[in-house]
């Protein structure tokens, strides 16, 4: 059992520790509903436990009791506590090994997994209609370059450097690089530059914008024979906003390794690592996590998504895309998870000629449980799928 542990806030502590030391109390200070399928994984996770970690857990087959927003167990005989939150989805302790401290591990829909008590909740067709918009936006952002249009503003800032919209500052002169090669060696470790707009300024293309941000360059590295390029880059947003839209807000660090294998074509192999941190992503979702690139041949490159957002969505996919002709094909290399879900992509079809924004073939698979859902998608390029 590997736990990462993380220490939260004092008061979140306390009002698990109050409602585990008096059970007797706890049913008056309900202040709202646990889910029932939620509270029936939440059993069949405490009971994995006490079998699995008898001396964490113990006596076997504790009560379970609900306080606010948590639904929890206290174990009498080694003076610990295992409850999940309604808040967050994520699964808590407080006991020996935490040192009685309040300890996060995660979000419960893995836990769920790992103990074989995702399957023990039946989904709904409603909720595996916003699954489908979810994973379509995530595929739409990585794949037609979402992610990129949300930092090209703060790009395209660093590089004009402008004097009043955004005001920039940097600790590195631009304008005193001669070549390429001089210019590397020169570059502070790390290159820091902040931009902001303030509470609103209009920027040289006419957009209206407002908030911060901050680039940090930790690497940089260019072949000059070859091409190759690494770089690790990190860009804190503060509530970017253009024509009042937030467009970018939250932390992102990519890691990046290319390497140029046809140079008339522009053809590159390798990829990257983007890590994000409370980021918020167009359809607006806050995802923490990891989306993995990398580039196999022209066109075809695998798709790690390893990523959970604020309203306890998580999501493991690993992804195949392929170019067919004019078509990018989009695949599962096996089956995937969200939530209590299995996830299989079957040659989801794009095509920006055809349409821009929605896949135009190909299937997308649900299941939980017993039930299974698919949704097919055809060339209407309106969004719409035949769900069944």
């Amino acid at each position: 059992m590997s736990i990462q542990f993380k220490k939260l806030t004092r008061p979140i502590a306390l009002a698990l520790l109050m409602a585990a030391a008096n059970t007797a109390l706890a049913a008056d200070h309900i202040a709202r509903a646990i889910p029932a399928s939620f509270a029936t994984q939440a059993d069949c996770l405490f009971a994995w436990g006490e079998t699995n970690y008898p001396a964490l857990f113990a006596p076997v087959g504790a009560f379970s009791a609900e306080f606010d927003a948590y639904y929890y167990r206290y174990y009498a005989l080694t003076n610990s506590y295992l409850g999940v939150s309604s808040l967050d989805n994520h699964l808590y302790y407080m006991g020996e090994i935490s040192g009685n401290d309040l300890l996060d591990l995660g979000a419960a829909s893995n836990w769920f997994t790992q103990a074989g008590c995702a399957a023990s909740l039946e989904g709904s067709k409603e909720d595996v209609q916003g699954h489908i918009d979810n994973v379509l936006h995530l595929t739409n952002d990585t794949l037609g370059g979402g992610l990129t249009d949300q930092i090209q503003p703060i790009l395209m800032a660093v590089l004009g450097n402008p004097s009043t919209c955004p005001v920039v500052s940097m600790n590195v002169n631009l304008a005193e690089a001669k070549d390429l090669n001089s210019f590397l060696q020169n570059l502070p470790k790390p290159t820091i530059v902040t931009l902001s707009y303030g509470a609103g300024c209009t920027s040289e293309n006419g957009d209206v914008m407002s908030g911060d941000a901050e680039l940090r360059l930790n690497n940089l590295d260019i072949n000059q024979t070859t091409g190759d390029i690494n770089a690790l880059l990190s860009i804190t947003a503060n509530n970017l906003t253009r024509n009042g839209v937030v467009i970018s807000d939250g932390g992102m660090t990519a890691n990046i390794a290319l390497k140029v294998t046809d140079m008339e074509e522009g053809t590159l192999s390798g990829g990257g690592t983007v890590q994000l941190a409370n980021y918020l992503i167009p359809n607006g979702m806050r995802l923490n996590g990891e989306i993995a690139l990398t580039a196999a041949d022209a066109g075809n490159f695998t798709i790690g998504v390893n990523v959970s957002d604020n309203n306890a969505m998580s999501v493991v996919l690993d992804l195949i895309a392929a170019n067919v002709n004019d078509d990018m094909l989009l695949s599962t290399q096996a089956p995937g998870r969200l939530n209590q879900y299995t996830v299989i992509l079957d040659a989801i079809k794009y095509n920006s000629e055809l349409c821009e924004a929605y896949p135009i073939g190909g299937t997308m698979t649900f299941s939980a449980g017993q039930q299974s859902w698919t949704a097919t998608f055809d060339d209407r390029c309106d969004g719409s799928y035949l769900l069944q």
